[in-house]
């Protein structure tokens, strides 16, 4: 079973003014999972987009996101794992599969060790209130090291 392996980037803007520090975990996803979610991006996105401005940032999306989905085709007829950089549409697009509980590995870099999928948990974080809140879940190890975060709200 070929993987997807990236480091979960820590310079992501939406990080600043949480009470949590996110480290730079190493993960590893089934190579399958992450083409399905780009591929069904794709194919969501398929009919819209060329009404869009080539210029603009969804439409760049969609193109790069195309090409990654071709990409972890080929490397699963390959039967070959692919590291990508977390910047670059993992990080984003993989959090059903992180809040889901269905990576393969996280590496803590605190705790410098790998743990399995069963052996984190997922918390919910909320910082504000009324129409100057925001919230999502992050990924802890046992240790309570926050490995991956993402916001999927704001007011």
């Amino acid at each position: 079973m070929p993987f997807l392996i990236f480091t979960n980037p820590t310079d992501i803007g939406a990080y600043s003014g949480w009470d949590f520090e996110v480290l730079p975990a190493r993960i590893t996803l089934r190579l399958e999972d992450m083409r399905d979610i780009y591929s069904s991006y794709v194919e969501s996105w398929r009919d819209y987009v060329s009404r869009m401005s080539k210029e603009s940032g969804r439409h760049k999306e969609y193109v790069r996101v195309s090409e990654l989905a071709r990409v972890l085709t080929h490397a699963l007829e390959q039967g070959s794992d692919i590291e990508l950089d977390g910047h670059d549409y993992v990080w984003s697009f993989c959090s059903e599969l992180m809040f889901d509980l269905h990576f393969v590995t996280i590496v803590c870099p605190s705790c410098n060790r790998q743990y399995g999928s069963a052996e984190c948990s997922v918390e919910k974080w909320a910082y504000g209130s009324g129409l100057a809140a925001e919230g999502g879940r992050r990924v802890i190890c046992p240790s309570g090291h926050t490995l991956y975060s993402c916001g999927e709200w704001c007011s």
